[in-house]
């Protein structure tokens, strides 16, 4: 359970440098450095809390969870779509759903009948409590 943990954590370091390049600065500048090592880094949380927004979502949906190697790969290849229409309409919030549905649907993991991690962790959290039987 401990190394499918720190596997999971293995998998975040490899999208980092596979698909954001956060490993590839150059030769910058001090200022220049600090602008693309913050960049990097706010687009990285930013695209690992969409996955942990849309992972619960999609798994309820589909029975299966979304590799995010996978969810990053593609979500890369919709980069011109997201630069293009970075206005904030109700149209570009409505396709950017629709690229983050694709994205999510595209990227399942394949069917599998052992436990995943996060079913795994959510085994050794504390025990929801139903209030409604509460005092």
């Amino acid at each position: 359970d401990i190394y499918r943990a720190r596997w999971q954590i293995e998998l975040v370091f490899k999208s980092l440098k596979s698909y954001l390049n956060i490993d590839k600065i150059g030769n910058p500048g001090q200022y220049q450095l600090e602008c693309l090592i913050y960049g990097r880094l706010i687009t990285s949380i930013i695209i690992f809390k969409i996955y942990n927004i849309l992972y619960p979502i999609t798994y309820k949906h589909f029975k299966r969870g979304v590799s995010l190697l996978l969810f990053v790969k593609l979500l890369k290849s919709y980069n011109n779509i997201f630069s293009q229409n970075i206005t904030c309409s109700i149209m570009t919030i409505n396709l950017l759903k629709n690229v983050f549905e694709k994205v999510s649907k595209r990227s399942l993991h394949d069917k599998r009948r052992r436990k995943t991690t996060l079913e795994l962790l959510q085994e050794y959290l504390i025990p929801k409590i139903n209030f409604h039987n509460v005092a």
